[in-house]
């Protein structure tokens, strides 16, 4: 962020300064891609290039994205986010529903999602994509392209969710359309409920969670001819939809809490 905190920590003397980049390089680039670069924003980052370097180490969610943080002096500890603890409980009940959760916003890109399913729908009628988030400024464009194509049968805003892990233990999909992310929460929240997921492979964290062919799909950004193949291929088999989210489920175990928990306990004591 930008407080007191980030302009005055960098500077002080006799302590370990320590920064973790929540978002990545890559996103922030595309947020600003799309607000535009103002003479403030110009200013301000190459202030932040040149105290970000007097951090005694950086900390970032996935290996990519310390790639693209080649301005640092020093290569960045890779500390993934954690996986909350879900109710063991929920009994996963699979039906023919897609799921796209996120901020309706265009970073996140889910006209695409609609796209690919208006193609999708007509050899699957069964089916329907449940789009789960608030507006970030696209919501009235995606209720126009669902008019559009007659997908007002198939296709459903849902709005905010507080169970958004119930719904995902009902989907049989997930799909991921964003251009960039920090690291992509929710795939790997959908994951830990057996969901499989096609993604965009997008900088950066759904190639670092996404085992691909084996528990979800990861797809060059922009391909939905081979988004649309992938979909079909996991939507004609029930067996793969559970062999594959069984996969993820085991997957998603390696972000545990407590194993994330570990490498930031050891990080710490090898500063100490």
């Amino acid at each position: 962020g930008w407080g007191i905190y980030t302009l005055v920590t960098p500077f002080l003397k006799n302590v370990k300064k320590i920064r973790e980049y929540h978002e990545s390089f890559r996103s922030r680039k595309y947020i600003k891609a799309y607000r535009g670069l103002n003479l403030f924003d110009r200013i301000r980052t190459f202030f932040a290039r040149s105290i970000e370097n007097k951090y005694d180490f950086t900390i970032t969610l996935s290996h990519k994205d310390a790639l693209h943080r080649n301005y640092l002096n020093k290569f960045p500890i890779i500390i993934p986010n954690p996986i909350t603890r879900h109710d063991t409980n929920v009994i996963n009940v699979k039906k023919n529903i897609i799921l796209g959760v996120g901020l309706l916003s265009s970073l996140k890109n889910f006209k695409d999602q609609i796209l690919i399913c208006n193609e999708l729908f007509k050899k699957y009628p069964e089916w329907q994509l449940h789009i789960y988030g608030a507006d970030g400024g696209e919501r009235k464009n995606l209720e126009d392209m669902i008019d559009q194509y007659n997908l007002s049968n198939f296709v459903q805003l849902k709005g905010q969710s507080n169970a958004i892990k119930s719904k995902m233990s009902e989907a049989s999909l997930l799909f991921s359309t964003s251009l960039s992310e920090g690291f992509g929460m929710v795939i790997l929240e959908a994951q830990q409920m057996g969901c499989p997921v096609v993604a965009y492979d997008c900088d950066c964290g759904p190639s670092e969670i996404i085992n691909d062919g084996l528990d979800g799909y990861l797809i060059p950004v922009g391909n939905r001819d081979l988004f649309y193949h992938k979909a079909k291929t996991i939507m004609s088999n029930s067996h793969l939809i559970a062999e594959m989210g069984e996969r993820a489920k085991n997957n998603a175990a390696k972000f545990s809490v407590n194993l994330i928990a570990e490498k930031w306990n050891e990080f710490y004591k090898n500063i100490k």
